[in-house]
């Protein structure tokens, strides 16, 4: 039987070029190459009016305090409206109060929290 590679220094680059390629994500982190608002402009349809766009915005464009911030998944999306929760808060607390929701209503994503929650903490109040 052949072996895969005809040499040993062949054997050798490709084993440099499948670690160089396993190790590629983290070394484009760790020097600053990727940030996190490149990955909401990558995300599906960020141009569009999917949720992905308007958490890039409300995350890394918009500078005005927020009092609250609630980050879930549809079941977050369909319960609980941002809209009507604003109204009450203002009510009782008689000013102005900011609510934005950063759910999405569709599944297949419960990673919201962690892509989330470290770069919104920057507007809490």
């Amino acid at each position: 039987m052949d072996p895969v590679v005809k040499t040993r220094w062949r054997g050798i680059g490709f084993c440099i070029v499948v670690v160089f390629s396993l190790t590629l994500p983290l070394m484009l982190g760790w020097c600053s190459a990727w940030s996190e608002r490149d990955a909401f402009d990558e995300m599906p349809n960020s141009n569009h009016g999917s949720p992905y766009s308007y958490i890039g915005k409300q995350i890394y464009d918009e500078t005005t305090p927020v009092d609250i911030v609630m980050v879930g998944d549809s079941q977050l999306w369909t319960g609980l409206n941002a809209l009507i929760l604003q109204e009450e808060l203002e009510k009782i607390l008689r000013r102005k109060v900011s609510v934005i929701s950063l759910a999405h209503g569709f599944g297949g994503l419960c990673h919201s929290h962690s892509y989330c929650t470290p770069p919104a903490t920057h507007r809490a109040s």
